[in-house]
């Protein structure tokens, strides 16, 4: 019986060594894997889904007959840019810039836009404003708009396809797609906050629309990229919820946890500004002036007890970058958005192995 999991897009299977594997499948709807999350929140962390595995996927692809919806949210999306370009080549092209809600209110969304746009012109990419879209999972902002395109391109007899790094929140966005247009919550995508919670290419197919949900892959650049499931959890479930800023007289230095550390070095004629952290709400950020660097360096595993190592202490991940008017908003890959006010003259970034970052030449915000 070829019968899917309406979870993760697996086939379900009697065989316990299968990922698809269901107890009955004449019974369930949901693999042994997507059941234990939903009613346990139990997960098994052994299964990945690699960038190259998504890169073959869309090989495989004619794109042509596709309209592609690429979700990137406030933190990674300046990193996609070669999986953004590849998915391009669609029949139609939309990137939907998730999370918009822990960075800006509606009425700054054009300006947004046109940042967003211009961010992306420096990299040789091209969208016209009406190919950028709002999405949360707490408000609706653009999410009428992305189901009439939808549903014009299968008028046009092209499927709807939503692609994104893992946990960016594809499937979150398809169960509200699926609610808006009352369709029964059994097929309602799993989600979770943790990493690859969908595992293979999910299609749902109805009368007036046809989309396919495809698993997120991990980028060893993300900071998350091998994060425990424990603290994937920690970190993602609560998620932004306002920004952290902090006043500043003289140099500082911040530590945000195993990620990342942070100097902060003011113009000679500053005595007052404050940087602004965007991030997940449960992330620890511990900060101190620069004369205390030797001794905080040494206590970090009894600041952050739960951590082992601080590969940023010793490693050749540096990068200093001078801050300018509009050239003060700084990603760290997967992990958070900063943003400098007027004084800082340079920062010094320390970061975990593989993490990257990159000082925007267009400040979103």
């Amino acid at each position: 019986m070829n019968k899917k999991c309406v979870g993760c897009g697996n086939y379900l299977s009697t065989d316990p060594n299968d990922l698809g594997y269901c107890l009955d499948i004449n019974m369930f709807e949901l693999c042994k894997r997507c059941f234990q999350f939903k009613h346990y929140k139990k997960i098994d962390q052994k299964l990945t889904v690699k960038k190259a595995d998504i890169e073959n996927y869309l090989n495989s692809l004619v794109l042509d007959n596709y309209c592609v919806f690429y979700l990137v949210d406030p933190t990674n999306f300046i990193f996609d840019l070669e999986m953004i370009k590849r998915s391009m080549n669609a029949n139609q092209f939309y990137l939907i810039f998730n999370k918009i809600d822990y960075l800006a209110k509606k009425n700054n969304l054009s300006v947004i836009k046109s940042r967003l746009v211009d961010n992306f012109k420096d990299h040789g990419i091209n969208f016209s404003p009406n190919q950028i879209l709002f999405n949360s999972i707490y408000l609706t902002y653009d999410l009428r708009k992305i189901d009439r395109l939808m549903k014009k391109a299968y008028e046009k007899r092209k499927k709807a396809i939503f692609l994104g790094q893992s946990n960016v929140g594809k499937s979150s966005l398809i169960n509200k797609l699926l609610k808006l247009n009352n369709i029964d919550k059994k097929l309602a995508l799993t989600t979770s906050p943790y990493l690859n919670t969908t595992l293979q290419i999910n299609q749902i197919k109805r009368r007036d629309f046809c989309l396919l949900d495809t698993p997120g892959y991990l980028d060893e650049t993300n900071g998350f990229f091998d994060l425990v499931p424990r603290r994937i959890k920690r970190l993602v479930s609560y998620q932004w919820k306002n920004p952290v800023t902090y006043q500043i007289t003289s140099n500082q230095i911040f530590y945000c946890e195993d990620f990342f550390k942070l100097k902060v070095y003011l113009k000679k004629d500053t005595t007052k500004t404050s940087i602004t952290f965007y991030c997940p709400t449960a992330l620890r950020i511990h900060r101190t002036s620069s004369k205390n660097e030797q001794s905080i360096d040494q206590k970090l595993t009894q600041i952050f007890s739960d951590l082992k190592a601080f590969s940023y202490l010793n490693n050749d991940q540096t990068n200093t970058y001078q801050i300018t008017l509009n050239q003060d908003n700084l990603l760290v890959n997967g992990v958070c958005l900063i943003k400098f006010n007027k004084g800082i003259d340079k920062v010094e970034l320390y970061q975990k192995d593989k993490v990257h970052t990159y000082l925007l030449k267009t400040a979103l915000i």
